[in-house]
């Protein structure tokens, strides 16, 4: 079985998992350094050879320049944690002079569940050597001849030798250090948060680390904003009381901003301005507005992107003072410019893109295009992950990526390494890190990152009166209630959105899918509350599917040929609604009936949408033709004809009450997002929450109208360095 396939390795009572990084003794886990994780899985993957020292420092400790001590330490401490007696040899044995060999049979297991497909090794060769403390081989010879007349040229020579020698090993070490790849991997690196209040708007920290750039709003207008970290003193680099301003930049010594102004009171001196970090006059240098802004590395010129008046993206380069502005590249409408950062030698641009291959698909790749001719180099191909932003490390040995995960949501840091195609994991949590900077030196890396910290709150004896079930550092996207008043929550975990079931009070939790769906699961309950409906990826395209609240009977509801998107399958559990992409007018909601057979409902783009619990109406959101403002909308399941309509500003969720008689919908109220309860009769609409801060994320009434869930939380933003430790 080829490594690439083997999930497991097994070897007496233990079990090593190579996905989780993990050791395990008769199913409990074992606590190892990432370090030693690393020896001990080189050394099941030989079992049976001698593993040389060299071979095992460069594996181990990646090119490193680490004394053979450090070697014998981490051996010595492997030993100790897979429970060895001294002068036993159960697992690793020592052979002099050379290295050391993983003696104990090891089975490699592959992660498909579903057949056997496991390999058996067994060690035909006994390793016969003996374990003794390795000695110097060379003869000691004792001079015995007769006193002589002392000399200073051989001491003299002698040290000179030794300087000439250390100068050697030196030069080197140094080259050593000079080629080895910087590596950030989850084992060697510290994250620790620059800033700490959460709101971070669009920061832009300096190379150094000590300076960052923001925008900040308040009733005076637009600012922009820099703050030294260390001290925490904050000043004002350029205001309007009518302006917008985005995508800063340092420059490489630090000592100016860049940054894009649209001033929308005089809109003629809009484009990209520079001023220097101390404040003062701000230099407009183009009257061009665009957006991934960078400066490059000698600080000479400013690349960034924007769209030509045919809506196709373009590569824009200018001198740091303005002059000389010229198009570098320009790409068709369905390809979209994702990010831009410059190599380390200032000659291309390290540029991720976005490809519309059909309705339902895109395609990322990573590309170097040439500021010379807009010529480009591919780094990494065209694939399904979304690459958010790329950067070069400065050795230019790899790739410093955000990419978003699989089956959440969520974008994480990776490292590549295009000359093996190796892909490194850097962080590994449940938040998003967006921008990428790398220090000069190459060892420190910032990024802004999002976090949520929301929790499930519950209605008490009055509507309005909430207690807290559960609260912390998750991502809770949904909630729903189960007819036997239990709940089904939609959230991340592991770095995988799934959905789970649990009692009323955050107890009794279990896994009611596995992680396997991809992203914007979306779930509802089936009418008749035995399954919840969900969209899920796991045949390769979004489609809607169900499954049992146990977690049982996954089953496939669509067969779309477009993106598809939120299901709500109907009592006769053969009936589903659902959102459907349908160009030109986009996304609609579609009804696929017992036969099959897809009809559109609605024929204009829809926002948030739900069918009453009567399965007679559809509430809706949409642009009033009339007004060309949002409102919700009541439509008959049965005529198709519109028999209400109220101004609404939908932020997240729209939903019924039990008996059918109101729409419920979150809507922002004094910066604060709450739930609003309009009645479809005309009557007079009421606030049915206040709680005066945060964001509502979804709401879901009890089956008997008597209680309120609601996923509550905030999306803190905040920028964080993440250094390479050694």
């Amino acid at each position: 079985m080829d490594a690439n396939d083997t999930r497991y390795y097994d070897f007496g009572d233990f079990r090593l998992d190579t996905r989780r990084r993990t050791l395990l003794k008769n199913g409990d886990p074992v606590n190892l350094s990432g370090r030693i994780y690393d020896l001990l899985l080189i050394m099941v993957q030989n079992e049976g050879r001698i593993l040389e020292h060299d071979e095992l420092l460069d594996k181990v400790w990646d090119g490193m320049f680490v004394e053979q001590s450090n070697l014998k330490k981490s051996v010595s401490a492997l030993r100790q944690v897979l429970g060895e007696q001294p002068n036993e040899s159960l697992y690793v044995k020592t052979i002099p002079r050379r290295g050391y060999s993983f003696v104990s049979p090891v089975r490699a297991v592959s992660d498909d569940h579903g057949a056997e497909t496991t390999t058996y090794r067994q060690t035909t060769r006994e390793v016969t050597y003996e374990e003794i403390e390795e000695i110097d081989d060379e003869p000691v010879i004792k001079q015995l001849a007769a006193p002589q007349t002392r000399s200073f040229r051989r001491p003299v020579l002698f040290g000179l030798g030794i300087v000439l020698l250390l100068t050697a090993v030196g030069a080197g070490a140094w080259s050593y250090f000079a080629k080895r790849p910087m590596r950030f991997s989850v084992e060697n690196v510290r994250i620790s948060r620059l800033t700490t209040e959460g709101n971070a708007a669009n920061p832009v920290v300096s190379s150094d680390g000590n300076y960052i750039v923001h925008t900040a709003v308040d009733d005076k207008g637009s600012h922009l904003r820099i703050k030294q970290l260390i001290t925490g003193k904050t000043t004002t680099l350029f205001s309007l009381p009518k302006a917008s301003y985005w995508a800063s930049a340092f420059s490489p010594d630090g000592n100016f901003v860049y940054f894009f102004s649209k001033n929308w009171a005089e809109p003629e001196k809009s484009g990209l301005y520079k001023v220097s970090f101390l404040g003062g006059e701000a230099n407009r240098i183009s009257t061009a507005v665009g957006g991934g802004l960078v400066v490059s590395p000698d600080g000479k010129c400013v690349a960034f992107s924007r769209d030509n008046e045919r809506r196709e993206p373009e590569i824009i380069a200018v001198d740091n003072e303005g002059k000389n502005e010229r198009r570098v590249a320009g790409y068709p409408e369905q390809v979209r410019i994702w990010s831009l950062n410059f190599a380390p030698d200032g000659a291309s641009l390290l540029t991720a893109f976005r490809k519309q291959v059909s309705a339902e698909k895109m395609q990322f790749y990573l590309s170097e295009v040439s500021l010379a001719d807009g010529s480009e180099t591919p780094v990494i191909r065209e694939n399904s992950t979304l690459i958010q932003q790329a950067i070069w490390v400065p050795d230019r040995q790899s790739v410093l990526l955000t990419m978003r995960q699989p089956n959440a949501d969520i974008t994480q840091i990776w490292q590549y390494f295009p000359s093996g195609g190796d892909m490194r994991r850097v962080t590994n949590d449940d938040y998003s890190y967006r921008t990428l900077k790398i220090s000069n030196d190459g060892k420190s890396l910032f990024s802004t990152v999002e976090t949520r910290i929301s929790g499930i709150w519950m209605s008490k004896e009055k509507p309005d009166d909430f207690g807290l079930i559960t609260n912390g550092v998750q991502f809770l996207d949904r909630v729903l209630w189960t007819r036997d008043g239990r709940l089904v929550v939609c959230g991340v975990e592991g770095g995988a959105e799934s959905l789970w079931i649990m009692a009323a009070d955050g107890s009794g939790k279990k896994a009611v899918t596995d992680g396997k769906d991809g992203i914007w699961l979306q779930p509802t309950m089936s009418n008749d509350g035995q399954s919840v409906v969900f969209t899920s990826s796991r045949s390769g395209t979004p489609q809607i599917w169900r499954i049992g609240l146990d977690g049982q009977n996954l089953t496939q509801l669509t067969a779309s040929d477009t993106m598809v998107s939120i299901g709500q399958l109907l009592s006769d559990n053969k009936t589903v609604v659902y959102q459907k992409y349908i160009r030109p007018k986009g996304w609609l909601v579609v009804k696929q009936g017992p036969d099959g057979d897809v009809l559109p409902i609605t024929d204009v783009e829809t926002g948030g949408w739900s069918v009453s619990p009567d399965e007679k109406l559809l509430a809706y959101g949409a642009t009033d033709p009339q007004t060309s403002k949002e409102a919700v909308f009541i439509k008959s399941l049965e005529t198709g004809s519109v028999i209400a309509s109220f101004p609404a500003d939908i932020d997240r969720s729209l939903g019924w009450t039990r008996d059918g008689k109101a729409v419920v919908y979150d809507t922002a109220k004094n910066g604060a997002s709450e739930l609003y309860l309009q009645p479809i009769d005309g009557s007079a609409a009421r606030w049915i929450t206040d709680f005066r801060n945060d964001s509502i994320f979804w709401f879901d009434f009890s089956s008997d109208g008597q209680r309120l869930a609601i996923v509550r939380g905030k999306q803190p933003t905040d920028l964080v360095m993440i250094k390479e430790e050694n």
